[in-house]
């Protein structure tokens, strides 16, 4: 009988100053594989580590000057605990949280079909990626089963604010979603209002405060 597939989708938590996964976000990763190797003969599974980095902060290169991506390490770190390379598949499009949701739905599961969802993040980023995830996998599209699976924080700078911020983003986007009821609208929203993807950006400057890093 053919098994069911369950998509894994890990989200993007930044990336260190040495160009490096930070730990949480390698607790995120332990956790994709912890649950493949407990559930892969029950399922099929397919990875989608989320994210080319963030919009707050410059891209990091390397020492030959190419871009670091965010989900290349995440994928780097999934094939060294034997993830096999053809269930793996990287999102490069996207840049916060709200982009993970979206191009992960409209590269990945829509085209594959794939219904069955994990998406797993840190504890203290989870109350906003439902609200998201949610928002664009099951009210605005009714055919999508999502389980969420909290990582460790482990190692964490300036928990509280970070906290504060996530429950500030969480209202933010419940707001301005509050007359999006399609898909068509959504995209709409998020090319013409979100600082991440819209045409017309502001100038950019770097936060006064690192919310990940001392």
């Amino acid at each position: 009988m053919e098994k069911n597939t369950k998509c894994i989708i890990i989200l993007g938590g930044g990336i260190g100053k040495g160009g490096e996964l930070p730990e949480w976000s390698q607790e995120r990763c332990k956790s994709a594989v912890e649950y493949y190797f407990e559930n892969k003969s029950r399922f099929d599974m397919v990875f989608i580590p989320t994210s080319g980095g963030t919009y707050h902060y410059p891209n990091q290169t390397d020492k030959l000057g190419f871009t670091i991506f965010e989900c290349d390490l995440m994928t780097k770190f999934l094939l060294e605990h034997n993830i096999p390379e053809d269930k793996i598949f990287r999102d490069y499009s996207s840049f916060d949280t709200i982009g993970n949701a979206f191009f992960v739905k409209t590269l990945f599961t829509d085209i594959r079909k794939w219904d069955d969802l994990v998406v797993i993040t840190s504890d203290f980023h989870m109350s906003r990626s439902i609200e998201i995830f949610n928002f664009i996998f099951c009210v605005l599209d009714k055919k999508y089963k999502i389980e969420y699976l909290n990582s460790k924080n482990n190692v964490l700078f300036n928990l509280n604010d970070r906290l504060c911020k996530e429950e500030k983003s969480r209202i933010i986007f419940k707001k301005n979603m509050k007359n999006i009821n399609t898909i068509e609208q959504f995209h709409k929203w998020l090319y013409s209002t979100h600082e991440c993807y819209k045409s017309n950006q502001k100038e950019r400057k770097l936060p006064s405060k690192n919310l990940l890093y001392q």
